[in-house]
């Protein structure tokens, strides 16, 4: 996915998130299956969205043998992000919610 539209869905899973917690009390979002996952997913993307500006920026300097390396550690760690937003992704696709009701 473009990085544009990470942090776009990054910002609508934030908005999502936010709406679940005006919408519960307290002892609701305790117990709500939904909200820490929203919350995974979030921290997730934002922890993509910082490698993919730190290398885009490291990425047009002109780098020395051990900045290179760095960037390609942190190239790798992107690769790990990525594989974490999946599982977050995955594991928020098979979260079974009931929707918030007023009483």
């Amino acid at each position: 996915m473009p990085r544009a539209r990470q942090h776009a869905f990054r910002r609508a899973v934030r908005w999502w998130r936010y709406l679940r917690e005006a919408a519960l009390s307290a002892g609701q979002q305790k117990n709500d299956a939904l909200l820490p996952r929203l919350m995974r997913v979030q921290e997730a993307l934002g922890e993509l969205q910082n490698r993919a500006v730190t290398i885009a920026l490291l990425s047009r300097l002109k780098l020395s043998a051990s900045k290179a390396e760095f960037l390609g550690t942190l190239v790798r760690q992107q690769r790990l992000c990525q594989a974490e937003v999946q599982q977050t992704l995955k594991e928020l696709a098979q979260v079974r919610f009931r929707p918030v009701t007023k009483a």
